[in-house]
């Protein structure tokens, strides 16, 4: 039997209408019930954001919640080209600590994951709490980066370097979801 989910958040509350013959088909184009539940969550997560933003408007909030400048002094990649659209739009911001938390985190990847060498170009992005280097993750660590490489010729080296060794790796085992930097044996090699 089908529950109808309920959102709720502060008295406020969405309820998912039911699952019914007439309003679900199985052509996903006009699948009505998917948009519908779509529809639902997205209510969701706008209550939850509601409810977030009535919290932090709070005066005890406001001072309560702070946001330091997390960047390391010593980074792993510097990309001029991240560096002035954090400037600029930190500028823009109202909101210091939004400007902060955007400042932040855009850079994160290229702060404290990057490894990059120029000749050849290499790039190697760790990314976990482990030294490895996942296929899938790397490759979305640096897609927020991707709009940068015509203004920064470095950086799209390394974005290069990055595919480059992700092809590498491909050809070693096409059935691995992740590399060391080095071929240094540390792993699970037992694994079946």
């Amino acid at each position: 039997m089908w529950s109808n989910p309920v959102c709720r958040k502060e008295g406020l509350q969405v309820v998912m209408p039911p699952r019914s013959h007439h309003n679900f088909r199985k052509d996903s184009r006009t699948n009505r019930w998917v948009r519908t539940r779509a529809a639902f969550l997205l209510s969701c997560v706008a209550l939850a954001l509601l409810g977030m933003r009535i919290q932090a408007a709070t005066p005890e909030m406001q001072d309560t919640v702070v946001i330091p400048d997390v960047r390391p002094e010593e980074r792993s990649f510097v990309s001029p080209a991240v560096e002035r659209i954090i400037a600029h739009i930190s500028g823009k911001m109202k909101d210091n600590k939004l400007a902060r938390l955007f400042a932040n985190c855009l850079p994160n990847t290229l702060d404290t994951t990057f490894s990059f060498v120029e000749e050849p170009e290499d790039t190697f992005v760790i990314t976990g709490d482990i030294h490895a280097m996942w296929l899938r993750d790397s490759t979305n660590q640096v897609w927020p980066y991707l709009k940068f490489l015509r203004k920064d010729a470095r950086l799209k080296k390394a974005i290069r370097g990055l595919v480059s060794r992700q092809s590498k790796q491909i050809n070693v085992d096409v059935w691995a979801n992740a590399f060391n930097k080095d071929p240094d044996g540390a792993g699970h090699p037992d694994d079946i």
